[in-house]
């Protein structure tokens, strides 16, 4: 496992199940850069996809090796206005979900990763990490990352009320791209705890079933980026989320001592 230096922190007082659950130790929430660049919204058309057949860009052999401390420094990330998207960064944290999951030996690496994958690889400006337990009605924030350290999303939970996109994604892995064109249908779908936290401009929603019936949804969005999220965030986003659910799936069932 490569340990990286990281301004990721939990962003929720997790009960003593949460955090046996997700291996999740409370941590101090860290400090968080002021964001006030405008971004002119560009709109997009609505994109909803099912999560269990993203694309995968071929790995190239040279990127096997990849050290993963050879990134952007998370605290420069979130003080710059543009953030570049890193294809070598994103194939490498991919390869990584992908062929070399047994290195994992805990859920919060996994998620770690994938938040770094998400904001360094594929260039996202902030991502926050929802769980839902299973038998729970309350989707809570675990891990959040380039948001200020007043904003409310990182210290949000909602409630998961029946026919709601929350509960729908809930019952099975999908992505969605939030954008203009949808956001007025998305928003009556939501609970106000969740619409006022979100990105005036479009951000994304993916949620990860897992075999232990926890469910994990992932937001992110790039706020303070000139053109917002465009569809190669939006195809990445989809891909390194859904790696990073299989490796969660196949941690489950080696701890379940079910053979892969």
């Amino acid at each position: 496992m490569f340990m990286l230096k990281s301004d990721l922190a939990p962003a929720y007082r997790l009960t003593p199940t949460d955090v046996k659950l997700f291996d999740l130790p409370p941590l101090k929430p860290g400090l968080r850069s002021k964001q006030t660049a405008t971004v002119t919204y560009q709109a997009d058309s609505l994109i909803i996809s099912s999560a269990e057949s993203p694309e995968t860009q071929p790995t190239p052999a040279s990127h096997k090796n990849r050290d993963l401390s050879d990134t952007i420094d998370s605290k420069s990330i979130s003080q710059t206005r543009q953030i570049p998207r890193h294809q070598d960064l994103y194939q490498t944290f991919l390869e990584k979900f992908n062929t070399s999951s047994s290195s994992y030996t805990q859920n919060s690496q996994i998620l770690t990763d994938l938040i770094k994958g998400l904001v360094r690889g594929v260039g996202l400006q902030r991502v926050a990490l929802n769980i839902l337990p299973p038998n729970s009605d309350t989707l809570k924030v675990i891990k959040a990352t380039g948001f200020e350290d007043d904003h409310p999303m990182p210290y949000s939970s909602h409630p998961l009320a029946p026919n709601s996109l929350f509960y729908r994604l809930s019952q099975k892995s999908a992505c969605l791209m939030i954008t203009s064109e949808n956001r007025q249908r998305v928003s009556a779908t939501l609970p106000d705890t969740f619409n006022r936290s979100v990105s005036q401009q479009s951000y994304l929603l993916m949620s990860l079933v897992a075999t232990n019936k926890s469910v994990i949804i992932i937001y992110a969005d790039r706020e303070d980026q000139p053109n917002g999220v465009e569809p190669i965030h939006h195809q990445q986003f989809k891909a390194l989320c859904h790696a990073a659910g299989r490796c969660l799936d196949q941690l489950y069932l080696s701890r379940a001592g079910v053979k892969k």
